[in-house]
């Protein structure tokens, strides 16, 4: 970051032989037990099908997969909440409960 620049007069190590700085937000861990609430569409499944490697890229979900497993997730839940508390400030370390299901 630019302090960390100003201060030492290079560029943080995180950005060496990269093209573009980091893209993927960090969250802050300021004090034990702090708490970030994530809101995320992608809720739990209540049943894994059989062939989920298959269905899922390595790269990630897409539009098109995420559809597939539609039908494997709980329909009374629309948004799943995932709390991220703080159990370590250095290193960064949070605790999230509740993370996957039994099923996954």
């Amino acid at each position: 970051n630019k302090i960390y620049e100003a201060f030492t007069g290079r560029q943080w190590l995180g950005l060496y032989k990269r093209k573009n700085p980091p893209r993927y937000h960090m969250w802050p861990a300021e004090s034990f037990g702090q708490t970030h609430v994530v809101k995320t569409g992608e809720t739990h499944l209540i049943e894994a099908p059989q062939d989920i490697h298959s269905k899922i890229s390595k790269f990630g979900a897409t539009q098109e997969e995420r559809a597939k497993l539609a039908s494997f997730r709980d329909p009374n839940q629309s948004e799943l909440a995932l709390n991220l508390t703080v159990i370590s400030v250095v290193p960064r370390v949070f605790e999230i409960r509740n993370f996957l299901s039994p099923a996954e």
